[in-house]
Formats: structure tokens, C-alpha cells, sequence
């Protein structure tokens, strides 16, 4: 049994920089980052029982939380970076909304540094991304939630390097080695994103994870609802 979990660990965390990864692009590219945050807090809440159920045996654990607790405070995070540091062009554009064009042409891994006005894309301070992601860091530790730490300074990483592709593979990769070993393998199909959207499976994906639910709602069913066992005096155990 131990196995099993080491190596759905393992798999954990080659999925979790392909997460980070999704996360930063549908920020970049979601016309409502407010209502962005709030799906990810509700979604946070509602696998939360079932996490615990599954991990802890309880329904409520307070000790961890799960990834999309993480997810929604690296949204805040990149929320903050854009707030307190917004990025804009040297030619005049502006590249830190989702609706200019900085965001409209977008290539590969990040948006392009130019905007339609022309010139090169100028980073938020340093001193201010450090800042608003230690918070966020802060946040997951005291919260507890699942890759921590690692997971925000992975998004944030993903976030801040998206206009220069190969600093953001590897000092993506750098980071995401610190939380499981296999994470700088998830780069290998990110590096293969070409920018462009993939075909809509909305209801292939939709019918995929329905009987996933079903057997959450079903476990947590029997935990609920399981008699107590008894020894052979008839005693409760």
C-alpha cells in the first residue's frame, strides 16, 4: 500500500507543474479574474471532504487542505503581481490584462513582449513580486495546502517569466524539482505548447469524471453510514 501511494505521489507531482502551467494561461487569457478566483474557492470547498475522507478517514481535517486551495491562493498571487507591479511596454502598450493585445498574441508559453504599440515588455519591481509571493507562500503554509510553498513559487515563476520562454522552463523546472522529483518531466509536453487552443472535450471530460464523483459520493457513503464492528463477546471495537 505503501507503494502505491509513493508513486501516486510521484504522479502528483508530474501533474502539478502541468496545473501551474493551465492555471497561469487561463489567467492570461479569462475576461473576469475576480470570478476566475471565486470557481477555484468554491471548487477548493467543495473536494475538500472528499480529500479528507479519502486521505484522513473524517470528512473535516484541518491539518491539510487540498491542491486547489493552493491553485486559488497562486490566482490571488498573480492578482497582486498585476495590482501592485503592472507590466507595460516601453512603446506604450499595456501587457498585464488579459484583453490587450500583449495577451491577444500569444505564443508558446507566456504572451508575447510586444504589444501593438511596439517595445519590450518591463517587469514588475522585484521587490514586489518577492513580496506578494512570500504572502502567498505564507498563506499556503499556515493553510497547509497541498505542494505548499513550492506549488506558489511555481506559479508565480510561470507567471513573471511568461514573456521569455527559456527562463521560464528552467527556472520552472529548478522549482518544481524542490516539491517532487519528477516535476521537471511535466515540461517536456508544456515546452510542446504551441499557443494556440486545442479542440473543445467538454462532455468527453464531463462523462469521464462523473463516475469518479459517483465513487467519492459512494465511499463517503459507506463512512458515514458503516456499522460498528464487533469482537466475539459482542462488544463494539
Amino acid at each position: 500500500m505503501l507503494a502505491v501511494y509513493v508513486l501516486l505521489r510521484l504522479a502528483g507531482g508530474l501533474a502539478f507543474p502541468i496545473f501551474a502551467f493551465l492555471l497561469v494561461e487561463g489567467f492570461l487569457h479569462t475576461r473576469d479574474r475576480k470570478r476566475y478566483l471565486a470557481k477555484l474557492c468554491v471548487f477548493a470547498l467543495i473536494s475538500e471532504i472528499p480529500f479528507d475522507l479519502a486521505l484522513f478517514g473524517t470528512p473535516f481535517y484541518r491539518g491539510y487542505q487540498n491542491v486547489f486551495f493552493t491553485l486559488a491562493i497562486g490566482v490571488a498571487v498573480m492578482m497582486g503581481l498585476e495590482k501592485m507591479g503592472p507590466e507595460r511596454t516601453a512603446g506604450g502598450g499595456n501587457a498585464g490584462t488579459g484583453s490587450h493585445a500583449g495577451t491577444e498574441h500569444h505564443a508558446g508559453a507566456g504572451v508575447r513582449a510586444e504589444a501593438e504599440g511596439g517595445g519590450r515588455a518591463v517587469p514588475a519591481p522585484a521587490i514586489v513580486s518577492v513580496a506578494v509571493t512570500a504572502i502567498g507562500c505564507l498563506l499556503t503554509a499556515l493553510l497547509h495546502s497541498d505542494f505548499g510553498w513550492s506549488g506558489i513559487l511555481l506559479i508565480a515563476v510561470l507567471y513573471m517569466f511568461r514573456f521569455d520562454r527559456a527562463r521560464q522552463m528552467l527556472f520552472g523546472c529548478v522549482v518544481s524539482l524542490t516539491a517532487k522529483v519528477t516535476g521537471p518531466f511535466a515540461f517536456i509536453p508544456i515546452r510542446m505548447y504551441n499557443g494556440e487552443r486545442g479542440r473543445q472535450m467538454k462532455l468527453l471530460f464531463y462523462w469521464f469524471t462523473r463516475p469518479i464523483f459517483w465513487r467519492w459520493a459512494s465511499c463517503a457513503g459507506s463512512l458515514f453510514h458503516r456499522k460498528p464492528q464487533k469482537n466475539l463477546r459482542g462488544q463494539r471495537l
